[in-house]
């Protein structure tokens, strides 16, 4: 898949059952075969942030997911971790109550990009009036949304000016995952505005 879009999108997530279950190598894997490939690594860090940072960034990743519900130290430890190598940090605000609050919060604790996503298990869910709550905050935040997105929700956000929307199986269980993309940049209103489509 990578190999097909390659040049499409501007970042390629690899997701955390994928990481899971091959652990990694396959950040590796990616890196090696596809070297200016932008890679975000969704550890969906919890805990001993510049440790598991450190392991992400040492495979190749180029931006690391840590939640917003851990603790500041475990934010920053990543954060720090980052920094050391010209890397970046997305913390992701699933489950947290007060996403305006904490996506402020975790800002001035030095996150690049915050991102509410909506979990695969709440099926018919979205994001996007956290989107534009944090947007509506924080009209120069880096806000990624993910989880769900198809070309209708694309459509929706295109407003709020996202920095990186996340796409995972409207592109990967596609006919045509190519078309797909091309579906999807197409339906912003503000295309030049917003950064970078995300494979997932």
């Amino acid at each position: 898949m990578v190999e097909l879009l390659s040049g499409q999108v501007d970042i390629v997530e690899l997701g955390t059952p994928l990481i899971l279950r091959e652990g990694v190598s396959a950040i590796d894997s990616v890196k090696t075969r596809f070297p200016d490939q932008v890679v975000l690594a969704d550890f969906k860090i919890m805990d001993a942030g510049a440790y598991e940072a450190s392991i992400a960034f040492g495979a190749g990743a180029d931006i690391v997911t840590v939640l917003g519900a851990a603790h500041d130290e475990t934010i920053s430890g990543t954060v720090r971790e980052a920094r050391k190598s010209g890397r970046e940090v997305m913390v992701d605000l699933m489950a947290v109550r007060d996403k305006v609050t904490r996506s402020q919060e975790v800002q001035k604790i030095g996150a690049d990009y915050v991102c509410v996503h909506t979990a695969t298990d709440r099926e018919g869910q979205n994001s996007l009036s956290d989107l534009g709550a944090i947007r509506e905050t924080a009209p120069t935040a880096r806000i990624a949304i993910a989880g769900g997105i198809g070309p209708d929700l694309v459509h929706a956000c295109a407003p709020y000016v996202p920095e990186i929307v996340i796409v995972g199986s409207f592109i990967t269980g596609h006919a045509d995952p190519a078309r797909a993309v091309q579906e999807i940049r197409a339906r912003f209103n503000r295309e030049p505005d917003t950064r970078a489509i995300g494979l997932s």
